[in-house]
């Protein structure tokens, strides 16, 4: 209890971007602030007993990361944060336009995969009639989805060759 004393508790107004939070105020904020003492006790000791598959601090650092950018967008300061190797980084703004786009590119090809699959490893036969035309709805509307991100690459790549823009003027 006397280690928690000497960590010093984040601070949402002093965070500036390209701060990096440790690991220990990570820890320290999600303990107190975020679950509690008593529950994060309760939860490590049905941890150790074999009753809760995952330790509690294996989310501190997603919770403790969304609530930085949570607060510090209240606070009329909105930044973005990101684990990594047991800190929190507050990104720069060039450096959270890269990482922004990397993860929306990432998300697009996760999305890609899912409907594929949503496509060809799903047996109808196993299902019923109703929920055949539910699998039928999310398929086409998936596809929907799949086919505007291409025709926004597509439009993005003639804008970017000089052969498309966006007023109308040309």
């Amino acid at each position: 209890m006397e280690d928690s004393a000497r960590v010093v508790s984040i601070d949402f107004h002093r965070i500036r971007k390209g701060d990096v939070i440790s690991n220990e105020q990570v820890e320290h904020h999600y303990i107190e602030h975020i679950v509690g003492r008593d529950a994060y006790e309760t939860k490590v000791a049905e941890h150790e007993r074999g009753e809760r598959m995952h330790h509690p601090l294996g989310m501190a650092h997603q919770a403790v990361c969304e609530e930085v950018m949570r607060e510090c967008r209240e606070l009329g300061y909105p930044v973005v944060a990101r684990s990594r190797q047991k800190t929190i980084e507050v990104l720069t703004d060039s450096q959270a336009m890269v990482y922004r786009s990397n993860r929306a590119n990432n998300a697009l090809g996760l999305h890609r995969r899912q409907v594929q699959s949503l496509h060809r490893d799903i047996d109808t036969s196993h299902l019923t009639k109703e929920e055949q035309r539910q699998l039928e709805a999310a398929q086409q509307y998936h596809v929907m989805i799949e086919l505007s991100i291409s025709s926004g690459k597509r439009t993005l790549k003639e804008m970017q060759k000089g052969k498309l823009k966006l007023s109308g003027k040309e």
